[in-house]
């Protein structure tokens, strides 16, 4: 049986459709955990929506595979269930528990959180009703290792495009910074330090390319780095609609606040105001304000 970190590793990034039904939902990747754990193929039966798991936790014989654990107790690798009516989940969810987002927030990864591949996102606690811990993953097997080395060394000269207010993470911005590196914290989320205090970097932060960097020089605690070059997004006129969601809720079906209507004007074109997670951005409309929408490949959604 491969760990929570190996099972995350596989499956990030996929679409699995394991019970063919409906396409890739998020059950389909909890299903997958537990056939890898040696159980039968199994339909959660009742209304059929993730909640199942955790009110139909015996009857499906997950009892044989899971412990029931607290939230005060959730671990790397546990899984989550929502009901429906949750904050961020309206139908019911089921996803693993990555990691902590402040309070009341955690980061999970599941499918058909905006999109159907296994992504990681942040998710309200609101409307949790189970957390599973698999028998087989022990802790020490299941929680990643943090890493206790570094590629780059106090002294080394290097450009960056991301910086951070502190090196486990605080405000973080894009832009282009040179400096040297002061300070080094392995293991830490941002190890590097330029500059003794112009804020802090990490591996991917790190150019490889040469650019020119930016002229701020002021400490990244205090000064906000200077921004990117402004994008744009394209909705394509063959789009009838398209959704929009609220930027305090999951971007998933169920979620959204309202449709916009592309093929009414030729195509809609917004400028890009963030990017909150992968494959979506956030744009400011007439209509509805500032909102979210999903922008991910196969969408038709062009960026410039």
């Amino acid at each position: 049986m491969i760990t929570a970190q190996e099972f995350r590793n596989k499956y990030i990034g996929k679409a699995i459709d394991v019970d063919g039904a409906y396409g890739a939902q998020c059950v389909d990747l909890f299903k997958q955990v537990c056939y890898l754990a040696g159980m039968k193929p199994f339909a959660l039966g009742g209304t059929g929506y993730a909640e199942e798991i955790a009110k139909r936790f015996k009857p499906l014989g997950l009892d044989k595979y899971f412990d029931l654990v607290s939230l005060a107790n959730i671990k790397y690798g546990d899984w989550v269930i929502w009901q429906k009516g949750s904050k961020d989940c309206p139908v019911s969810h089921v996803a693993m528990f990555v990691g902590k987002d402040g309070n009341n927030r955690i980061i999970a990864l599941g499918q058909n959180q905006g999109k159907p591949q296994a992504n990681e996102i942040s998710l309200s606690t609101h409307g949790i009703i189970g957390i599973l811990r698999l028998k087989v993953w022990s802790n020490s097997a299941s929680k990643p290792k943090p890493t206790t080395s570094t590629k780059y060394k106090v002294g080394t000269v290097v450009c960056t495009n991301t910086l951070a207010t502190s090196s486990t993470g605080g405000k973080v911005y894009k832009g282009d910074w040179k400096g040297t590196i002061t300070k080094v914290i392995a293991g830490a989320k941002y190890p590097y330090l330029l500059n003794n205090g112009t804020g802090w970097t990490n591996d991917t932060g790190i150019d490889t390319d040469p650019h020119v960097p930016s002229t701020n020089t002021g400490a990244a605690s205090t000064s906000k780095p200077a921004t990117s070059k402004k994008q744009t997004v394209t909705l394509p006129k063959t789009a009838k609609g398209w959704n929009v969601y609220k930027t305090n809720v999951t971007p998933v079906i169920g979620n959204e606040c309202g449709k916009l209507k592309p093929s009414k004007f030729g195509g809609l074109t917004y400028e890009i105001l963030a990017k909150p997670q992968k494959d979506v951005v956030t744009i400011q409309t007439q209509d509805y304000g500032k909102v979210n929408i999903y922008v991910g490949k196969g969408t038709g959604a062009i960026i410039k």
